[in-house]
Formats: C-alpha cells, structure tokens, sequence
C-alpha cells in the first residue's frame, strides 16, 4: 500500500474523499437498512468515521459522518472528549 500524500494510502486526498465517502454509505447500509440511507429521519443509528495517518499524527483527521449536521458532529465529538478526560482522570486517581 503506498502512502504518497502525507502519509494517507492514497496518492491524493480526492481519492480518499471518494473512498470515505463510499464507506459511508456501505456503513450507513449495514447499520440502518438499505433503503434508509435516503431518508434520515428514518436512521436509528449514526456514526461518525475519523481517518488520520499513522505517520504524520499532527492532529489532522477526515471524517465522514451520516449525520446532515455538522453542528450535532461538532457536538458530539466534544462529548466524546469530556467523557475520554474523564475516565482518564478517574484512572489515574484509581491509579494514585
């Protein structure tokens, strides 16, 4: 597999858009039903995808969510940080 573009397998970043794309559907597809990929209101899960390389850990990432709000991602990924930072703060009082 080469990683020519700062450090993501694909030779540019369009490639990878297309690919994330294309997973989105197969994920939302596999989550939610075929026929519900359409229509959002009738989705029972959601997800978000976040792809980085391994190679150039800088904090850059791509994602792919089936959600139409970016707002609601946005929100969702600083309620996933405050719960990472709090279960890490209780291992380490654990850890103490």
């Amino acid at each position: 597999m080469s990683h020519d573009h700062e450090g993501y397998p694909f030779n540019d970043i369009e490639r990878l858009h297309k690919f994330m794309d294309n997973l989105a559907v197969l994920i939302d597809q596999i989550l939610n039903g075929k026929g519900v990929v359409q229509d959002e209101s009738l989705r029972r899960n959601g997800f978000a995808l976040m792809v980085f390389p391994y190679t150039n850990p800088d904090g850059r990432s791509n994602y792919i969510s089936n959600s139409e709000n970016r707002e609601e991602i946005i929100e969702l990924f600083r309620q996933q940080i405050r719960t990472f930072e709090d279960e890490q703060a209780a291992a380490s009082k654990v850890q103490q």
